[in-house]
This record gives C-alpha cells, structure tokens and sequence, in this order.
C-alpha cells in the first residue's frame, strides 16, 4: 500500500492494526499484528510525525538517527535521549547489535561507502545492498536481535529509490518512532552523494504489530481528527551538502557540538557556522531540546524559531506542546467519526472469521428455528440493555455489531430463497462473497437522535417481521422488512460509534 509520507502510513497501519490485527502474545507480551505488509512512501523525506495524540520525541528520533549513521552503539550517548535503551542492552553499556557498527564498519567494511562506489560505478546496478542481520552471531538469546534486515539502494530515472527488509516492526518505537525518520535521512544522504533526486522507500515488514500497551493511545490517535501537515506550508527538500570524503570529520564535529549543548556550554555560533543545513537544523533542534529540558521554554521556543525546516519546528513545538499541556487537553480528544470504510472492514473482517470456523450452521435449520431465531436473541439483548447499567461483557456496540451482521445474513439467506442471483458467486449465502456485497450497499437512512429512539425503531421492526411467520406467507413477504432492520441496525450502531470513537476503537479491537 502507499501513502504520501509517515504520518499517513502511521494512522492507516494503527485503524488496521486495531480493527483487523490477529491477537498475538510474543515472548509474554499481547500484541495486534499484521502480517507480511507492505508499507510505500512517496515523500519519504516528510519525515516528521505531527499528529494528534501520537506524542512523537523527533528529538530522540535526531539523537538516534545521528548516533546510527556515525556508527556508534554506546548507550552513555543514547540515554541521555532514550532513557530505556538500556532495557534493550545485554551488558548495559552498549547495543550489541547496534546498526551503525553493522553499517559503517561490518568486518572492516563501510557499507556506506561500498554503495556509493557500486551505483557511481554502475548507476543500474542490483547490488547495493547493506545488510545489518548477521547469522554468525544473531542466532541467541539476546535483549537485542536487530529488527530490520537489510537495505537496498537503487537508482532509476535519476532518483533512489530504498528497499528495506523488516522481521519484526513496532508500529510505535520502531516505525513511526524511529525508522522512517532514520531511513530517510540516510536515504537523502546517499543520494546526495550519488547526484540523484531522492525517490520512494519501500518497507517489508513480516510482522507489524501494536503492543497492548499502547492500544489506548493507538485507539485515541486514530479516533482524533486529522491535524493540519507541516508539509502543506515547506514541501520536504532534500538539505543534506556534505561530500562523501568530509562526512566523517564533518560528524565529529556534530557530536563535538551536541555534547557542548548537553553540557550547557555556549556553542551558538558554532551552530550558526555549522555548514551542512540539514545537521544544522539537527543541532538547533537538541539545542531546543536540551533548553526546553532545563525549564527554559521560552529560550526552546526561540531557538525552534531559527529552525529553517519549519515541519522539524513544528515537531519540536508539538513535542513542548504536549509536555506542557494540562492532562486532560491530552487525554481528551474530540471525538471524530468512524468512517463507514473502516466498520465495513471491521465487519467484513469479523464475518470472515466467524464463516470459516462455522461454515453454513447458521442457516442448516431452517429460517425459523436457526435464522430467525439468531437475530431474536441479538433483539432480545438490545431490549434488554440497559444504558445506566449495562451488564458486564455486554457492550451496546457488540450488541448492534452482531444484529447487522446477522440481518444482512438473513438478507442473504433471503436473496437466495427468492431466486435472486449472487453476482461473482454462486449464491448470496454460502461463503462471504454475498455478505460482502450487502455490507458494501447498507446505508443508514438518518442519524439517530438517541439509543432509545434508535432501538425503538429496530423492535418495530423485528415486530413486523414476526407478524410475517402466518401459514399463508413465505420468505419473499420478508425481505423488504430484513432490509430495513439492517438499516436500523446500521443506524444504531453508527449512534453508538459516533458517541464516543475512542472506546468504539477500544471494542472493536477487542471483539472476538
């Protein structure tokens, strides 16, 4: 699938990690994951995450990023931005397999070097691949097995386009928490030294997943409404001018110059003087950091201020944003609407699911004593709910999710006793095929005012449809009535959905 940048590819991978995602349990952890994905960017130097309820450390992002590309895996470093890396090291003073090490000196190779001579030397070639997973010594019990496996540089009408290969991808640390900010940059880097325009990347992830932990804010962030991007003001450009030959020297003095902001030295105008725009903006950005960390937010905000790429300003403001703002400007989004692509994935995913394991059972005795007799209990329950109290396992939504699912398979069953014929399958109700179609043409006819409006309209009709089971009466006399209960099925639940969108991405996430 392809989006537009990281922050598009976040949100659409978290709605389909929550609705759809298997539930996985990794090494004593719960997870919704995934498989084999995926994942395009056509901007990928749209780098920064500025999104609601994500609460993005671009910072840290920077900090990591730097220490990758220069080939350091010292943990004294990288804590002092990432308090928990020491969580992910076996001997708590570095990362054993750290990617810069791998990168820029595997067994006395600079693979940075090795790609730029390969593409200078044949610009068409298939070759320039760096790989970071080493079977000699990845294969153990380890706190850290490097998670992205290789990549691989190509070049075609005079852009670089990046491949990367991803076992295991976290959706929050690892893809929008650090990798596509990192990839990026070594993406614009080596084209920079290629003489080549910056393309698309690519992600292979066998495993993007969302741990338990964060399914809370996942549901918030994708419950939120869409912020405006930094990238509508300054379109991405590629910044980074530092020749291939200086890159080395050029990055000593960078961490040079990052200790001395750390340390709270005076390095402004060796910031100023700093050549390179790109790690320039890099440096004012920690400076920023580091002032904001000290309690001066009114220095953080002037030297954000002074950042050229305003999309790394507006990261680094929303970074003090949300660290400032009072809890319940942060835990309280305004509600945003599911939309009827997402309930349908949702639905369609659930049927899917249900159907394999129980086959045509639904509908093996008959519309009386197994059709019909289903959709009474989901009817029963809904007039049984009640708002103030509602009983334990019982949520509305589930309630209204399964009455559409099961109205529109009486529509199916329905279709097929009436002759109807099932386009692209040999009938409505066997499979999922005429389910699919149905969920696909259900539209809601208004909006419900309240719960008990809506589930008053839905009793009425299931009344009428139990009026119709009369000795001189068949199937046909019911469809028109099973296609209105679906409507006011849909209609209940988009009530219910719309009322609060965090906790409907909360069940829906949940529902088995």
């Amino acid at each position: 699938m392809e989006y537009r940048n990281a922050a598009a590819a976040m949100v659409a991978k978290l709605s389909q990690l929550l609705l759809t995602g298997e539930e996985v349990s990794v090494r004593g952890k719960v997870t919704r994951e995934s498989m084999h994905q995926l994942v395009s960017l056509s901007s990928p130097l749209e780098r920064c995450i500025v999104v609601p309820e994500r609460h993005n450390n671009v910072f840290a992002s920077i900090a990591e990023t730097m220490w990758v590309i220069a080939g350091r895996r010292d943990i004294a470093y990288l804590s002092n931005y990432l308090p928990r890396a020491v969580d992910f090291s076996d001997d708590g003073q570095t990362w054993r397999a750290g990617y810069g090490p791998r990168l820029r000196y595997w067994s006395g190779v600079d693979q940075f070097d090795a790609v730029v001579r390969t593409l200078t030397t044949a610009p068409t070639s298939r070759r320039a691949v760096m790989s970071i997973f080493d079977p000699s010594v990845d294969f153990q019990d380890s706190l850290d097995v490097p998670c992205t496996n290789w990549l691989h540089f190509t070049v075609r009408d005079d852009k670089l386009d990046l491949s990367i290969a991803v076992r295991s991808n976290d959706i929050m640390w690892g893809f929008s928490g650090i990798n596509t900010f990192e990839w990026s940059v070594v993406q614009e880097m080596m084209a920079h030294w290629l003489g080549v325009a910056v393309g698309q990347v690519n992600f292979f992830i066998s495993s993007l997943h969302v741990y338990e932990q964060h399914f809370e804010r996942a549901a918030r962030i994708v419950a939120s409404p869409a912020a405006k991007s930094p990238y509508d003001d300054q379109p991405a450009a590629s910044r980074f001018s530092t020749p291939f030959d200086s890159f080395a020297q050029v990055s000593d003095d960078w961490f040079d110059i990052e200790e001395g902001i750390r340390g709270g030295a005076d390095v402004a105008d060796r910031i100023d003087g700093f050549a390179d725009p790109l790690l320039r903006d890099f440096l004012r950005m920690l400076d920023a950091y580091w002032s904001f960390s000290a309690g001066e937010v009114e220095r953080a905000t002037t030297v954000l201020e002074a950042v050229e790429d305003r999309a790394l300003a507006a990261s680094g403001a929303d970074y003090i944003r949300w660290n400032t703002a009072p809890t319940d400007l942060i835990d309280s989004p305004p509600p945003a609407r599911i939309s009827k692509a997402e309930i349908e994935q949702w639905l369609t995913e659930l049927h899917g699911t249900k159907s394999h394991g129980y086959r045509d059972s639904w509908k093996r005795r008959g519309e009386q004593m197994a059709i019909m007799a289903n959709v009474a209990r989901k009817i029963d329950r809904l007039a049984l709910h009640d708002p103030a109290a509602p009983a334990p396992g019982e949520e509305i939504i589930d309630t209204a999710a399964d009455l559409l699912v099961y109205s529109l398979k009486y529509e199916t069953y329905l279709n097929d006793a009436a002759g109807d014929p099932a386009p692209g399958a040999e009938t409505w109700s066997d499979g999922t095929e005429g389910f699919n179609l149905l969920i696909s043409r259900v539209t809601a006819e208004k909006t419900a005012g309240s719960h008990e409006e809506a589930t008053a309209e839905a009793l009425a009709v299931f009344e009428d449809l139990e009026g119709t089971f009369k000795p001189d009466t068949g199937p046909a006399s019911r469809r028109a009535l099973v296609a209105s209960l679906s409507v006011r099925a849909l209609e209940l639940l988009r009530f219910h959905l719309d009322s609060d969108p965090v906790a409907a991405y909360r069940v829906m996430a949940s529902k088995d």
